[in-house]
C-alpha cells in the first residue's frame, strides 16, 4: 500500500514539474476535451459502440484446446529457428 502512494506521489510530482517546465507543453483539460472531440467527430457509428462497450484496445480472448496450442507454439517455434 505504502508503494502505491509512493508512485502516486512520485507521479503527481512529475507532473507538477513538468507543468512548470517552459519547454513542456502540458495542454489544460478544456483543450484535452477539444481535440478529443474532434477526434471522435470522425468516428463511426459502429466504431462509437465499440468504445461505448469497452472494447477500443483490447485484444480478443481466443478458446484454444491444449493439442491445438502445442501444435501452434511448435509451428511458431519452427518457423522462428528455435524447434529442436
Amino acid at each position: 500500500m505504502s508503494t502505491m502512494i509512493m508512485q502516486s506521489a512520485t507521479i503527481d510530482t512529475d507532473y507538477q514539474m513538468e507543468a512548470e517546465r517552459d519547454d513542456i507543453y502540458v495542454p489544460s483539460p478544456d483543450e484535452i476535451r477539444k481535440v478529443c472531440a474532434e477526434i471522435q467527430s470522425g468516428w463511426t457509428e459502429a466504431e462509437r459502440a465499440r468504445r461505448a462497450r469497452g472494447q477500443a484496445g483490447r485484444q480478443r480472448t481466443v478458446s484454444v484446446s491444449m493439442k491445438r496450442f502445442a501444435k501452434l507454439m511448435l509451428d511458431r517455434n519452427s518457423r522462428d529457428g528455435w524447434a529442436a
